[in-house]
């Protein structure tokens, strides 16, 4: 902002008043948000566009005014905004998304009360999952769904259902207390549950398997069968949205 202001004359087109105008529109930007959260307002798309229009137009004259500059004069450390933004969109394509973290929204119940549908997470694609983190992954091929559940067993284990516990090579697995004694394999009223309790279940080299927290409704690998470990997307860490709902969950 400070160069490009003062590439056009301004007097004040120093570092320390461009921070200043960072921060400013950050206030603004926080502000905003609030206020729609409070009033309920932060899903209704005719909201968000007027967001961004005033934020636009918000920015446009903490410039104007920080830098001392003319309207016309403006435009210069106001398409520079433009500028920044493109390089992160950018960068959050080619490289953030495809490799880090992607962000996802869960559609269904299948993982409550841990998630709920309408929740916004992250995957983090760099993170190795350990047993009982919440995964993203493919449903199989053609490889169009992306799947929210709990990992529960990985490639070459054993895995059994018994009396509401999960046993993983014939050792009691200590589970989250979400779950803790309400795993089996059939699903209540789902005819097609692919496993019986006390099955052994054996899992090759690229297969892991996974369950939902709400245990009696969801869709996972009781009912299709194991995944192959090519279809993991990544490990959630946080829920970001809605706020009331924001947390670390890894």
């Amino acid at each position: 902002f400070a160069k490009a202001a003062k590439w056009v004359g301004s007097s004040r087109g120093k570092f320390t008043v461009g921070l200043l105008a960072l921060g400013i529109m950050m206030v603004v930007n926080v502000a905003v948000v609030v206020m729609a959260a409070a009033l309920g307002l932060e899903q209704n798309r005719v909201v968000r566009v007027v967001d961004s229009l005033a934020e636009l137009y918000m920015t446009f004259l903490i410039l104007r005014h920080l830098f001392r500059l003319s309207t016309k004069q403006t435009f210069a450390p106001f398409l520079s905004i433009f500028v920044c933004t493109a390089v992160e969109f950018g960068l959050m394509l080619g490289i953030w998304r495809p490799f880090i973290g992607e962000a996802f929204v869960l559609p269904t119940e299948s993982m409550s009360p841990t998630l709920v549908p309408g929740n916004y997470f992250v995957a983090n694609k760099l993170a190795h999952p350990a047993r009982w983190d919440l995964v993203v992954y493919h449903s199989g091929p053609p490889q169009n769904t992306v799947w929210c559940k709990r990992i529960v067993a990985f490639p070459g284990e054993r895995l059994r259902f018994d009396g509401g516990d999960i046993y993983i090579n014939d050792q009691r697995m200590s589970a989250p207390s979400v779950v803790a004694g309400r795993y089996h394999a059939p699903l209540p009223n789902y005819p097609g549950s692919l496993y019986r309790d006390g099955q052994t279940i054996v899992l090759n080299d690229r297969q892991f398997f996974v369950v939902g927290d709400n245990v009696n409704v969801s869709g996972d690998s009781r009912v299709y069968g194991p995944s192959d470990i090519s279809s993991l997307i990544g490990v959630i860490d946080f829920v970001y949205w809605p706020r009331s709902d924001a947390r670390i969950v890894r």
